[in-house]
C-alpha cells in the first residue's frame, strides 16, 4: 500500500466508523423510545412505525447519494471536460467567439452546449433525489398511519 493510499485510508475509516456509530445511536433511540412503546400497545402500529422509519432511512440515503452524485459529476465536468471549459469561457465572455459584434451563433451554441452538459451531469443525481423524496413520502404515510393521524374511517 502506497503512502498516498494509506493516508487516505485513515480518514475514510474514521468517517465510516462515525457513520456506523451515528446509525447505531439513532437505531437504539428508535427502538427504545418509539417502537417498543408501540409494540407493547399494538403490534400493527409498531409495524407501521418500523416500515415508516426504514423508508425514511432509505429516502435520506437516496437523497444523500443523489446530492453526492450531482457534486461529483459537476466537479468532473468543470475539471476534466475541455469542451465544457472552452464553452464556459465563451459564455462568460472571457474568450471572444469568432464574431466580435455581440452574441454570435457560436456563443449561442456554446451556451446551449454548456446547459446540456450541465443537465446531463445533474440528471442522474436528481433522479436519485426524486426517488428519495418518494421514499420519504411513503415513510410519512406509514408513520402517520401508525400514529393515527391518517385514518381511512
Amino acid at each position: 500500500m502506497g503512502q498516498g493510499r494509506r493516508s487516505a485510508f485513515i480518514p475514510r475509516l474514521i468517517g465510516l466508523l462515525a457513520i456506523i456509530a451515528l446509525m447505531g445511536i439513532v437505531m437504539w433511540s428508535l427502538w427504545f423510545e418509539t417502537l417498543l412503546p408501540f409494540i407493547k400497545k399494538n403490534y400493527l402500529a409498531g409495524g407501521g412505525q418500523l416500515v415508516g422509519f426504514s423508508a425514511a432511512w432509505l429516502g435520506a440515503g437516496l437523497m444523500a447519494y443523489g446530492a453526492w452524485t450531482i457534486v461529483r459529476n459537476a466537479l468532473r465536468l468543470f475539471s476534466e471536460n475541455e469542451v465544457f471549459q472552452s464553452n464556459l469561457a465563451i459564455v462568460q465572455g472571457k474568450r471572444r467567439p469568432l464574431s466580435e459584434q455581440g452574441p454570435s451563433k457560436l456563443a449561442s451554441r456554446a451556451r446551449k452546449e454548456t446547459f446540456t452538459m450541465l443537465w446531463n451531469a445533474w440528471k442522474p443525481g436528481l433522479l436519485w433525489m426524486a426517488l428519495g423524496w418518494l421514499a420519504l413520502a411513503v415513510a410519512g404515510f406509514f408513520i402517520g398511519l401508525a400514529e393515527g393521524t391518517i385514518s381511512f374511517r
